[in-house]
C-alpha cells in the first residue's frame, strides 16, 4: 500500500501474483475508490507464470504441455499451491542455463530475465 500512496502517477498499473494478493485485494480496491487515481490490476497466477508464458520458453513443448493443461501436471500432494509448482518448473528447466538460472528463494532475478527482449517478451505474455 505505501507504493501506492507514494506514488504520484494518476494511473497505475499493479502486477502482482494473484495468490500473493489475495488476502489485500479488498483493501486495494477500497483505496482505489477513494484515491481517485485509475489503478489497473493485471494478476497472473504467478509472476514465474508470467515468464514460462514468455518467448523465451515457446520452444519448450514440456513447458507449453504444463501451461495449456495445468491441472494433469500439478500435484497436491507434493505442491501447496500452483505458484510453488510454478516456481519449481521454473527452477527445473533453466539448471546449467547461468543467464536464466531461476533461484528457488526467488531472491534475485537473473540477468538473462532483464534484457531488453526479454523483459519485452515477458510484457507480451500479459497481453496473452
Amino acid at each position: 500500500m505505501s507504493a501506492l500512496n507514494e506514488n504520484k502517477a494518476n494511473h497505475i498499473l499493479v502486477i502482482a501474483d494473484a495468490a500473493a494478493l489475495g488476502s489485500e485485494i479488498k483493501e486495494l480496491i477500497q483505496y482505489k475508490k477513494l484515491s481517485g487515481k485509475k489503478i489497473d490490476f493485471f494478476l497472473p497466477e504467478s509472476f514465474e507464470w508470467l515468464i514460462l508464458k514468455s518467448v523465451i520458453f515457446s520452444g519448450n513443448d514440456q513447458v507449453k504441455n504444463v501451461l495449456s493443461n495445468p491441472v494433469d501436471y500439478i500435484e497436491s500432494k507434493e505442491f501447496f499451491s500452483w505458484e510453488r509448482f510454478l516456481t519449481y518448473l521454473l527452477v527445473e528447466e533453466t539448471k546449467g542455463k547461468p543467464q536464466l538460472q531461476y533461484p528457488k528463494n526467488k531472491s534475485k532475478l537473473p540477468s538473462g530475465y532483464i534484457t531488453e527482449t526479454n523483459m519485452n517478451s515477458i510484457l507480451n505474455a500479459m497481453k496473452r
